[in-house]
């Protein structure tokens, strides 16, 4: 289970000992809330090198349309505070 350094990354032997087994090399840890010093088990998740790919796509799409709404919701705040009532009338 080390890495070229010899060493074990203490996210893999903190899910290896939960497993009660040695990981395989082809087995990925995912730290959930991405604070990679953050080991504690309820923070990891196993998967393969394909499914953490697909968890860091949806991720990012899912940081990205929160961001979308963010700013949506500030562009409503300010168009319902327009100051004309007939261009209010047009935008809506």
């Amino acid at each position: 289970m080390t890495n070229k350094q010899g060493y074990v990354p203490e996210h893999r032997l903190v899910m290896a000992k939960q497993l009660g087994r040695c990981l395989h090399r082809w087995e990925l840890v995912h730290h959930k809330n991405h604070i990679r010093d953050d080991n504690r088990i309820e923070n990891l998740q196993l998967v393969s090198d394909d499914r953490h790919q697909q968890i860091t796509i949806l991720e990012n799409e899912i940081n990205h349309l929160k961001r979308r709404v963010t700013l949506l919701e500030a562009e409503n705040v300010l168009l319902r505070a327009w100051p004309n009532p007939r261009a209010r009338r047009v935008i809506e």
